[in-house]
């Protein structure tokens, strides 16, 4: 994923050890966290606001080529002469082209498109669905009618999956505890993530961490 930090906007979020993260640290833009859309972007550029996705998930197959490119950035800005130091403003330029172009097909999305990019967007479960909703300019039981139309699910179940999905992954993937799952996912408590887990699953978020990280 792409994760376009705000300087002074903390972002924290769970490594495994099988990750890669690539940094490139900008200086001399005027960017600031959009008040009125979560996980955006405002950037002024020539006197115009620009909205800018904060979080933008990357195909997999378009990873490898995200990758080279990286390196190829990081590659010419080790010996920074002046047709390096082009390269790597060219390499840049094309990631912020990649966020305009996601950013641009927006406002032609569903709203309901809008709410499940949102959801998607929100990976720590900070804001409610009502806040979600309301930054789309619909009221929450009226998206919750075209959502459901959409995705044949409502907002609440298609983001308590969500949720425990992205639970199997830190149990399965990483020694957290089930408290610092349960913080990590908005949960207010340990057993209201528990309760929610088992519905959805069937079994016990202990279980299944019993099971998926047991050693032979």
């Amino acid at each position: 994923m792409f994760v376009l930090g705000i300087k002074g906007v903390p972002y924290i979020t769970q490594f495994t050890e099988n990750r890669e993260n690539w940094h490139i640290i900008l200086e001399g833009l005027d960017l600031r966290q959009s008040p009125e859309f979560p996980n955006h972007a405002e950037m002024m550029a020539d006197g115009r606001k620009i909205l800018l996705p904060t979080i933008l998930p990357v195909p997999e197959q378009q990873v490898f080529g995200w990758q080279n490119e990286f390196r190829m950035i990081m590659d010419a800005m080790s010996n920074p002469v002046p047709a390096n130091y082009l390269r790597a403003e060219l390499g840049i330029a094309g990631i912020f082209r990649y966020l305009l172009d996601w950013n641009h097909a927006l406002p032609h999305s569903s709203p309901a498109a809008q709410l499940k990019d949102m959801i998607d967007s929100d990976l720590h479960f900070e804001k409610s669905l009502r806040e979600l909703s309301e930054a789309c300019n619909y009221s929450p039981d009226h998206l919750r009618l075209l959502f459901f139309k959409q995705y044949q699910l409502t907002p609440y179940e298609y983001r308590a999956k969500k949720r425990i999905d992205a639970a199997m992954k830190l149990i399965a993937e990483t020694d957290m505890l089930l408290k610092e799952i349960a913080w990590h996912l908005g949960f207010r408590n340990e057993a209201a993530f528990s309760a929610s887990f088992k519905k959805l699953t069937g079994a016990s978020p202990q279980k299944t961490m019993l099971r998926l990280r047991k050693t032979f």
